[in-house]
């Protein structure tokens, strides 16, 4: 029966790991810059040797991502290639891992019955099944985040016997703590999270009210040994990093991330990004059939069942590490200049349930009547199971569901292969393309020195940067984002460019600029 039950349980986090898998990618040219550090890894080449990083639009993203997940993806690269359904299978794996973590973890602490109901959420989230086939770092750094989680403060209830040693976690721990930060930078959140929480078990260690098991083994909490420890395991996490960064792969200073900071706008939108991430988690429920009951009653209880399962959470003195890095890492978000999609939100959307279940848990104290506490968890269960068949029968069939697609919009369709056929074999090696999807173009079409235009309206601006890059060619894909800035400035300059190639909607020009004959 246990064997049984071990087989079904597998298969719950198994079926929605692996399907949706894809052999071709969207336009979302992050994937491409990925898969290029990859191959420069496996080919020795610099991080950096990716596309043109225009810093007149540093939103596009940097000029070189964390080596984390290019690290994860070069053995696959060395071994197959460009190859997105092995990508697609590699993702599909770290989820199917990350949804067994996420049971675990919240088994420790709840017991399996929420622990399953929690894991089930998030791994059945039909988002999270259409978001899957994007070859991104979302997925291993919510695993590393998790997996770190683990190592540093879940363990077994009795003090004196822990999962892990001192030694093991000192030294893993920190592996991993550096591989999160490496995937993603925003990790760096568990620094401060981890001080927090140490200091909060030290205030309360004699009322605290669950198994937050002491991290160090101390009989007695001892905020300065603890502190201590911290502080040697963020020393070998800076040391990994350092070694990666600086000695292993001499990344770049240039076209970081500080290159979106603008701490002048901070007061115009922190506000607006704040009301920004509270409609995107009332509105993940179902961005669709707005009219129907079932999603509208999920989204008028997430923000007040959020709210109270947080303060619950805080009165009862139940915080946990997750809770500290919830708050830092959305402090962040909500700090950071260009918003974020539910994609930036994936790592702590476990916790987001989780208050939503510290808050039904709460009210339903209240109902003395067994008989409709359960009628309210069964309506619950309905309204979620519902919102999710409805997204599901909306965007798949069942038999698209299981089946591999390769019909997807982006570089890999037969236009976009075309297009980069023709500019590889009659464009110069080194000639600077203009793209919307510069990474993707880089490749691709081996065209390293191709960038994106700024995104503004006015000739003179982008005359200027075209010339200083001395671009000699642009691509118009009217159906892309942001295509809108590039086509306007041909329209002007239509008397300086001369179409040379056009396929379906693609057309490719040249600059008649005396540096490009």
């Amino acid at each position: 029966m246990r064997i049984l039950i071990s087989i079904i349980f597998f298969c719950i986090f198994l079926i929605p790991s692996f399907v949706n898998l894809n052999s071709t990618h969207n336009w979302g040219s992050d994937f491409a810059q990925y898969i290029h550090q990859s191959k420069n890894i496996v080919e020795g080449l610099p991080q950096e040797k990716t596309y043109l990083y225009n810093p007149g639009f540093s939103e596009n993203g940097p000029q070189v991502y964390p080596v984390g997940f290019p690290l994860l993806l070069a053995p696959i690269y060395f071994f197959y290639g460009n190859n997105i359904l092995i990508f697609s299978i590699f993702i599909s794996f770290c989820l199917f891992i990350l949804n067994l973590l996420i049971f675990y973890f919240f088994k420790k602490r709840y017991g399996p019955l929420y622990a399953i109901l929690l894991a089930i959420i998030f791994a059945y989230d039909p988002w999270m099944l259409s978001f899957k086939q994007t070859i991104v770092s979302d997925i291993p750094f919510t695993l590393f985040a998790f997996i770190t989680m683990i190592l540093f403060f879940n363990f077994d209830e009795t003090k004196n016997r822990p999962l892990l040693n001192k030694f093991v976690i000192l030294i893993f721990g920190s592996i991993f703590l550096a591989m999160t930060i490496l995937t993603r930078t925003i990790g760096v959140a568990f620094i401060p999270a981890m001080i927090l929480f140490v200091i909060y078990k030290y205030k309360y260690q004699n009322t605290l009210n669950d198994h937050t098991a002491n991290v160090f083994y101390f009989e007695k909490f001892e905020l300065k040994e603890n502190l201590k420890n911290l502080f040697i395991i963020f020393l070998i996490t800076f040391i990994l990093i350092y070694i990666v960064n600086n000695l292993i792969f001499n990344i770049t200073a240039k076209g970081n991330y500080s290159d979106q900071i603008t701490f002048v706008k901070f007061k115009e939108y922190i506000y607006g990004h704040i009301f920004y991430y509270i409609e995107l988690i009332k509105f993940h429920w179902s961005k669709e059939d707005t009219w129907r009951v079932y999603p509208n009653v999920l989204r008028t209880l997430s923000m007040p069942a959020l709210i109270i399962g947080i303060i619950v959470k805080i009165k009862e003195k139940r915080l946990h590490i997750s809770d500290f890095f919830c708050s830092i890492y959305m402090l962040i978000l909500i700090m950071w200049p260009p918003l974020q999609e539910w994609r930036f939100i994936l790592p702590i959307a476990p916790f987001i349930y989780e208050y939503y279940f510290e808050a039904i848990k709460y009210a339903l104290k209240f109902i003395r009547i067994d008989f409709l506490k359960y009628t309210i968890i069964a309506i619950l269960i309905i309204f979620v199971t519902l919102t999710y068949s409805r997204s599901f029968y909306s965007k798949y069939s069942f038999k698209e569901l299981f089946s591999i697609n390769n019909s997807i919009r982006g570089p890999n369709s037969e236009a976009a292969t075309k297009l980069f056929d023709y500019i590889k074999k009659n464009t110069p090696e080194d000639a600077t393309f203009v793209f919307t999807k510069p990474r993707a173009l880089a490749l691709y079409a081996g065209r390293k020195r191709s960038m994106i235009q700024n995104v503004t309206y006015n000739i003179n601006e982008q005359e200027e940067l075209f010339n200083k890059k001395r671009v000699c060619y642009f691509i118009e894909a009217p159906e892309l984002h942001l295509n809108n800035y590039l086509s306007y400035f041909l329209e002007k300059k239509k008397s300086e460019v001369a179409m040379i190639y056009e396929y379906e909607k693609f057309k490719l020009y040249r600059y008649e600029k005396s540096y490009c004959k």
